[in-house]
């Protein structure tokens, strides 16, 4: 089915073997999923220890669900880390990656050996540097309070969801058949919203701006950001005519010597 580019005959065949596997190994799915989930709790519990006797940098997954809080923590006590934020980024490179290539079939209509590493590259963190740095320019015409530095740090902080749920997505899409393709949905939206949502906080804080105020710094930051992008892609595109009418009379004057 899979080379036949059969993906519902490919998701009937995978239920039926699925339904095998799990009849044959349901005991010890179910005691792994018991470890896996106790290790989680504690691994969550001693991460909650550790960061009650180290407060140096702040907390990532504290930042997640006290993301105002947080930003005004970042701005007092200078507590964010350069070092995790650039990790998370190359995480979320990563994450894109396997979004591409490693996605089942029955999920997954990109063509794996047309990947362009260096395309996907950019449509992260290049865009994730100039997202901030046009955050930054707007919100300080608009009497914002949040450096540069903190801003990074603090939007990095706030894609930790949307990264996990891709890593979720991907992993289920091995598991699941296309009719529970809701689920895979669902993950995705989780981590779209709680990252929006963190994000709207962390602004907030970090700016001392209300909700509305902030939201419209958002939206001048996405009009920041195309502008930008549209006046790279005309500068490449003068460029390139630059360099074509360069090369023609180049070649036309080596022709008229011959």
């Amino acid at each position: 089915f899979k080379l036949g580019n059969d993906r519902e005959g490919n998701s009937d065949a995978f239920q039926a073997y699925r339904n095998d596997i799990l009849q044959k190994y349901f005991p010890i799915i179910c005691v792994i999923f018991v470890i896996i989930v106790a290790l989680i709790i504690w691994l969550v519990n001693r991460k909650k220890v550790n960061s009650e006797k180290q407060s140096r940098k702040i907390n990532p997954l504290r930042f997640l669900t006290h993301p105002i809080d947080s930003a005004e923590e970042m701005k007092l006590k200078k507590n964010g880390s350069l070092f995790t934020s650039i990790i998370i980024l190359i995480v979320w490179f990563i994450s894109t990656l396997f979004n591409f290539a490693l996605t089942n079939f029955r999920f997954n209509e990109n063509n794996v050996d047309s990947m362009n590493v260096f395309l996907l590259f950019l449509s992260t963190v290049p865009v994730f540097a100039v997202a901030v740095v046009s955050n930054w320019g707007v919100c300080t015409l608009m009497d914002g309070k949040g450096k540069m530095k903190d801003i990074w740090i603090g939007a990095s902080y706030c894609l930790i969801p949307y990264i996990a749920s891709t890593f979720v997505y991907v992993g289920l899409s091995h598991v699941v058949i296309l009719e529970e393709s809701v689920f895979l949905m669902w993950v995705t939206w989780i981590g779209v919203l709680w990252s929006a949502f963190a994000l709207l906080g962390f602004l907030s804080g970090i700016h001392d701006y209300s909700f509305g105020y902030t939201v419209l710094s958002v939206f001048l930051t996405i009009v920041g950001v195309l502008v930008v992008v549209f006046i790279i892609l005309l500068v490449v595109t003068l460029v390139q005519q630059a360099y074509s009418f360069i090369y023609s009379v180049i070649n036309e004057i080596m022709y008229r010597i011959r």
